[in-house]
């Protein structure tokens, strides 16, 4: 079965991530890959309009068993704890060799994250952003794209679908929610005079989305 025409700038991506940021090498990467015929599972892959971190599991699962041993706690719940970690100090949480399975599977996640159907907006699991213009005509514009950048280094919208399916709190509807009715019961002052720094997006969050 042929891989679909987006197979290729996938792969590009998974071992240029992985081999820099999550502590896999290139040949590691591309090695686990070929041996556990990726390109026939994404071939076969079922694509719906959302995406579950069940399915991409399964996708994923032969190669992350490849490259590192699957946790105790099992997959997904280690790599929600793996990516809060880094929003919020947690002293029982210890980063073991699973880092490049970790990184394998949320590259590959984002990627089906960013290909889902968006035609029916859902105000509850679709992000609104600012459109260029409003960007360009705000006061904050250097602080709004340090926001996006602070929200996509940590993974931010993979950890809350991640935790929409394994805990009992969705926070994925509730942050979501409110940032959509914030942004579109306001369309005329979303971006005011206030400077926002990673610092203060991570604070916020500590607050309001960490769960058990």
């Amino acid at each position: 079965m042929e891989a679909p025409a987006y197979y290729k700038p996938l792969t590009e991506k998974i071992i240029n991530v992985c081999g820099t940021e999550w502590g896999a090498t290139k040949k590691a990467m591309r090695e686990a890959m070929r041996h556990e015929a990726f390109a026939d599972a994404v071939a076969k892959y079922k694509q719906t309009k959302r995406v579950t971190a069940e399915s991409i599991l399964k996708l994923c699962k032969p190669v992350m068993n490849r490259l590192s041993i699957e946790p105790e706690q099992g997959w997904l719940s280690y790599i929600y704890d793996y990516l809060a970690s880094g929003l919020f100090f947690d002293e029982g949480f210890t980063e073991t060799a699973q880092r490049p399975a970790v990184g394998f599977f949320v590259t590959v996640y984002e990627w089906f994250l960013g290909l889902e159907d968006k035609k029916d907006f859902d105000l509850l699991t679709d992000v609104i952003e600012l459109d260029d213009e409003e960007i360009a005509s705000s006061d904050i514009t250097e602080q709004y794209r340090q926001f996006k950048a602070a929200v996509a280094d940590s993974h931010y919208i993979a950890l809350m679908r991640i935790g929409r399916e394994i805990k009992s709190f969705d926070p994925a509807s509730h942050t979501i929610g409110v940032h959509c009715w914030r942004l579109a019961s306001v369309p005329k002052t979303r971006l005011q005079k206030k400077p926002v720094s990673p610092w203060m997006w991570r604070s916020s969050v500590r607050l309001r989305f960490r769960t058990t």
